[in-house]
């Protein structure tokens, strides 16, 4: 026999084995309780990480409260919100096992992330930087505080952070034979102070996994990197999407190497194997514009060649249009067994790639507007239409008011408003998320639960049940009032 045909009739078989394992780890996400035409679709979303990360909050409690509705949704990964991982991860998975028709979501910052979380992963020029001065002296390779004079110290900033005690986070680099940064060597710093009358930045050395370098004068530059608040000790780093971002040694951009890392965790061996899926958070077609710079002397360099572009290059958007190819990389990785959804109102393109997509603070953060009903259906209505089988959209209804002392905190949207809500995502076969629970029932459970979702005394999820027919709008069948007059003109 010959031997190339035994290898190769091994490697088929193996082929098989590896598909067949494949598709096992896959989920069935038709077949989840939320997917299964039972309104109210509802699941809780956010407020369950913080009391899994009591340390006085066992287990069974926790998921005696929270398998009540139809899934949960939150944040288990240190990316944004630290202190999450590994204990909430560890509750999640629990759940998951427990209540396996229940869907689990990971939340995800899609735009920024801390970069104590994730520096290490992605290399240098992955990230998105503000245009840089160059180094006008040299820098010795020392660890510690060190001065750097260059060009014009109002590219960079200080007093940034919740309480405004944090300077920028930096890069510093060479620049390769035509004057381009040049990220495969550089070094992550931060800023402690500027003088600006001897054009200097001091900035404590080797930050991030990085090691202090010796820059020359003329032939380096640095860099402030484009930063989300509000952060307390750290501030959160800008990926840069667009498809003229630097590679790294492996040849990939921002784009591919995301992608590989998320995928790694949802893969058979990582961390996120039982999640059902991704949302990201603000994942933007368009790199910021206003967030912490505080002038117009400074804006995105999104192709690192040193000067603002705004990711628009070429009569290009190459932000937005990575922003697209990194989900399209995202879903290559994850497959058709797993959810991808992301914001709604921050400039969505990833039609036919995403699941769907979420309506945060459905009628305002701050002040209650109902308004907003109209671009909601319409929204939902057009992701119903046009996103990835199978849909999962959902509303959010997350709400801030001022505190005694006049600070924001979340609060539950008034009752008419709430319930206003509830029956928008049942008309647009859209899913519910309980951002603000309502109070514990009794001291057994850690939250409780809105009488609409659960019918009353009854305590039955899911009760409305399937709709008999699509949606009306009876607007559409009543007779013209005005008689043509409210009419757009032509």
């Amino acid at each position: 026999m010959d031997p190339r045909g035994v290898a190769a009739g091994l490697i088929g078989l193996m082929a098989v084995v590896a598909a067949s394992i494949a598709t096992a780890e896959g989920h069935d996400l038709a077949s989840l309780r939320i997917m299964r035409n039972a309104y109210p679709r509802a699941h809780f979303f956010r407020a369950l990480e913080t009391s899994a990360m009591k340390p006085d909050v066992t287990f069974d409690t926790w998921d005696r409260t929270y398998s009540r509705l139809m899934g949960i949704q939150g944040k288990v990964l240190d990316e944004a919100v630290t202190g999450r991982y590994p204990r909430v991860l560890e509750f999640f998975n629990r759940l998951k096992k427990a209540h396996p028709d229940q869907i689990v979501l990971l939340h995800y910052d899609g735009t920024s992330v801390n970069p104590n979380f994730m520096a290490k992963e992605l290399f240098a020029g992955h990230w998105l930087y503000y245009n840089g001065a160059p180094i006008l002296s040299d820098v010795p390779a020392q660890a510690g505080k060190t001065g750097i004079r260059v060009s014009d110290t109002a590219l960079f900033k200080t007093g940034l952070g919740r309480r405004h005690n944090l300077g920028d986070d930096i890069g510093l680099c060479v620049l390769d034979a035509q004057g381009r940064p040049d990220w495969s060597q550089s070094e992550q710093v931060r800023l402690i102070g500027i003088d600006a009358s001897r054009g200097t930045l001091t900035v404590e050395r080797g930050l991030y996994g990085t090691q202090p370098l010796a820059f020359g004068a003329g032939r380096a530059c640095a860099a402030a990197h484009c930063t989300v608040g509000p952060g307390y000790e750290s501030l959160q780093w800008y990926y840069n999407f667009s498809t003229l971002c630097p590679r790294d040694a492996e040849g990939r951009r921002c784009i591919e190497a995301l992608a590989e890392t998320l995928g790694r965790r949802f893969g058979a061996d990582g961390e996120l194997k039982a999640f059902d899926g991704i949302e990201f958070d603000v994942l933007y077609d368009a790199p910021p514009l206003s967030g912490n710079e505080m002038g117009n002397e400074r804006r995105a360099d999104c192709d690192a060649d040193g000067r603002m572009d705004m990711g628009r290059i070429g009569g290009i958007n190459t932000y937005g249009a990575g922003s697209v190819e990194f989900v399209r990389a995202l879903r290559d990785r994850l497959g058709e067994g797993r959810f991808i959804c992301a914001d709604a109102p921050t400039g969505q393109r990833a039609t036919g790639l995403l699941n769907g997509v979420e309506t945060e603070a459905v009628f305002g953060l701050n002040q209650p507007d109902a308004g907003r009903w109209s671009d909601n259906m319409n929204r939902h209505r057009f992701w119903n239409e046009n996103g990835r089988a199978p849909v999962f959209s959902y509303i959010n209804n997350l709400f801030q008011a001022k505190d005694s002392e006049g600070l924001w905190r979340n609060r539950p949207l008034p009752p008419n408003y709430n319930r206003l809500a509830l029956a928008e995502a049942a008309l647009t076969d859209s899913g519910y998320a309980e951002f603000f629970p309502a109070p514990a029932e009794d001291e057994s459970f850690l939250a409780g639960v809105d009488d609409e979702l659960r019918m009353g005394r009854e305590n039955q999820s899911g009760w409305l049940g399937r709709p008999r027919g699509d949606t009306m709008q009876l607007a559409r069948r009543a007779s013209d009032v005005l008689k043509g007059i409210g009419a757009p003109p032509g």
